[in-house]
């Protein structure tokens, strides 16, 4: 996508703040199955995604996906879904939420940063379940 930079650039990383989270689900055969595919999986789930925009981008056995939400004309950057081949039988699958500071009244931007969570979240669970289903590997369940 070649407005990857003019997207980078709307983001002030002193207006976020950021959480954290890991899969709960097992990964069993992902080690198996070559980057590529995986990497091709994840990214087809996200374009499969209504409302979902992102941006892959590749550093050797790293790949990172921005993930946008598409309001009107804007792009709302909701965060993160991070992969990494760690060794041949590690891998490393993640997402970080990034929080922006542009809601003011306290009521509305609770109610928003809730929405925006459970998006970013529901978009990250559709790419590794497609990861499960295109490869017949892992399993997948919420921990509360």
């Amino acid at each position: 996508m070649s407005e990857k930079v003019c997207l980078h650039q709307n983001i002030n990383p002193k207006e976020h703040l950021s959480s954290t989270n890991k899969f709960y689900s097992t990964k069993i055969g992902w080690a198996d199955i070559d980057d590529a595919l995986i990497d091709s999986s994840i990214s087809s789930a996200l374009e499969s995604l209504q409302k979902i925009q992102h941006i892959r981008e590749r550093n050797g056995s790293s790949y990172k996906w921005d993930i946008y939400y598409v309001m009107q004309d804007n792009l709302d950057h909701l965060g993160y879904l991070s992969y990494l081949r760690i060794d041949a039988k590690n891998i490393s699958l993640g997402y970080l939420y990034v929080l922006t500071g542009e809601i003011k009244p306290l009521r509305i931007k609770a109610l928003m940063i809730k929405d925006r969570r459970q998006i970013l979240k529901n978009a990250v669970t559709c790419a590794k379940l497609r990861v499960d289903k295109d490869h017949n590997v892992g399993v997948f369940y919420n921990k509360h």
